[in-house]
């Protein structure tokens, strides 16, 4: 995928000035399609590959944007997965799965990070589903 992303790079900066608009269009593209139809485990040296074959502000921004939102999700996702598993070791007779929900609801980065230290040190999952819910 790398090569055929350099090549196509290369082709755009080819492109005459007044295709400007054609060649950012062509850049976010691009960025898109790493972003939505690459393994996870690729994009980063791909992204990295766009970025270097554009000047164009606008689009480095979009592209920055893109990358911090992928990096929140993913923090987003890994402290739910550490709570549920930090109450599933504590209280291993509750069925925690049923806070799944609620707290894959929460949008709030600062806030499953709390809950999540508070998973560590509570003395009860009712005491827990208590802050949750508060």
């Amino acid at each position: 995928m790398s090569e055929a992303l350099q090549a196509a790079l290369r082709y755009l900066d080819t492109l005459p000035a007044a295709d400007s608009v054609q060649h950012k269009n062509a850049i976010l593209y691009l960025y898109h399609l790493i972003l939505f139809k690459r393994p996870e485990t690729e994009r980063e040296g791909l992204i990295q590959l766009i970025q270097s074959h554009t000047t164009d502000t606008e689009v480095r921004n979009i592209i920055m944007i893109g990358a911090e939102a992928l990096i929140e999700q993913g923090a987003r996702e890994t402290t739910l997965e550490n709570t549920v598993a930090i109450l599933t070791a504590r209280f291993p007779q509750a069925d925690v799965n049923t806070l799944k929900p609620v707290l894959e609801g929460i949008t709030d980065l600062d806030r499953l990070k709390a809950l999540n230290l508070h998973a560590s040190l509570v003395s009860s999952l009712r005491a827990f589903r208590h802050e949750l819910e508060g």
